[in-house]
């Protein structure tokens, strides 16, 4: 139970950084700096982090498609292998596999904020295991400093 756990709060917080590698096109729609809580269900087991988006993160989150293809390689830290990246209006969808662990995803940018579902498909113990997540994104205000 408790990897099962960790791997949800991983999942979490790889969704949440691919979120803000990934640039919406719209004005409407870019993402700002600030404090972001996102909201990640497994199973039907909810979680919560917050995330700090710099203004240095949201400049590569408002850069166009290749940078923001560019921009999740880079956060995966050559643990990740991008294997698709499309973003069509301010809908984002990947294809990625992490240390073993598939995961697809489809992201839907509006304003200070993100709803998207992630699969990801393991095997363990020689079997494959498939979780859905749903998993949504909302500013808060200004990061926390301290």
């Amino acid at each position: 139970m408790a990897s099962k756990s960790l791997y949800g709060r991983a999942a979490l917080l790889l969704t949440g950084l691919l979120a803000f590698a990934a640039p919406p096109l719209q004005a409407a729609d870019l993402i700002n700096p600030g404090e972001y809580s996102f909201t990640s269900t497994t199973n039907g087991r909810a979680s919560k982090v917050s995330y700090c988006v710099t203004p240095e993160k949201a400049q590569l989150a408002n850069g166009d498609s290749k940078s923001g293809r560019e921009a999740a390689e880079r956060e995966g830290k050559g643990r990740c292998t991008i294997e698709s990246y499309d973003i069509t209006g301010n809908i984002v969808t990947y294809l990625m596999t992490c240390n073993g662990t598939v995961l697809a995803g489809t992201t839907t940018y509006h304003g200070d904020g993100s709803e998207g579902d992630l699969t990801s498909t393991r095997t363990v113990k020689g079997k494959e295991q498939t979780d859905r997540i749903h998993v949504t994104a909302k500013r808060l205000g200004d990061c926390k400093v301290g």
